[in-house]
């Protein structure tokens, strides 16, 4: 069975997650992608320092074919950003997350990014942790995307009305866990509800151990896990 190889980076957190990007760009094997973060615009000298120092040590990260996978990402305040990752039975992977986006007339919306396709953009965060949802019976890419679509039917003009009604990263992830349980996709006792607090545990976990090994100046080994 042949699996998705990514290599993510071990950076520093910024402290800002608007700023900067991680770049996805190919290496020559077919199933291997590097996972570069710049540096961040306005970071104290240090950070930047250590940013470039660690942005050339990358990891490898393996990734099953036709899974579902929650990704985490470390904010500020002990928060984390939350998406998904899809991949197919090719090793095609595709980035499914709630986020802000620069125009229109809402100040979220649900993007996808296809990573297959070169290049995609991450703010600028290092990945915690993918988690596998376990239990889930694979379907094709139009029919997740149109799910994650759904999700939240009403948005809002700003962040902090979306907040108010409920709306975020995290709770747009459970909300599609929600509809693939109702629709048959995915096949477990537990709640949505449950897995999310799961996810929310093990990402809390693993932000000590970034924060530590941010401060001793060491890499971050990003967790590949089930859920």
């Amino acid at each position: 069975m042949r699996k998705t190889r990514w290599s993510t980076p071990s950076g520093a957190h910024s402290p800002g997650y608007e700023a900067g990007a991680q770049v996805l760009s190919k290496d020559p094997s077919p199933t291997h992608w590097r996972l570069y973060q710049l540096t961040t615009t306005g970071a104290c000298d240090l950070e930047r320092r250590f940013n470039m120092t660690l942005a050339q040590n990358h990891q490898h990260v393996t990734l099953e074919p036709n899974s579902l996978y929650i990704l985490t990402q470390p904010l500020l305040n002990g928060t984390f950003h939350w998406a998904f990752m899809l991949t197919d039975a090719q090793n095609i992977a595709t980035l499914h997350h709630w986020i802000e986006q620069e125009r229109g007339h809402r100040a979220e919306a649900y993007h996808m990014h296809n990573i297959a396709g070169g290049v995609s953009k991450l703010r600028n965060a290092p990945v915690l942790g993918y988690f596998k949802v376990d239990g889930y019976v694979s379907i094709d890419l139009p029919l997740f995307i149109r799910l994650c679509q759904s999700a939240f039917p009403s948005r809002y003009p700003t962040i902090s009305q979306n907040r108010a009604h409920g709306l975020s990263c995290r709770t747009w992830v459970t909300a599609i866990l929600t509809i693939l349980k109702k629709q048959g996709h995915l096949n477990r006792r537990d709640t949505p509800e449950e897995i999310e607090h799961l996810v929310k545990t093990r990402s809390a976990e693993c932000d000590v151990t970034y924060t530590n090994d941010f401060l001793w100046q060491r890499p971050y080994w990003t967790v590949v896990t089930s859920v």
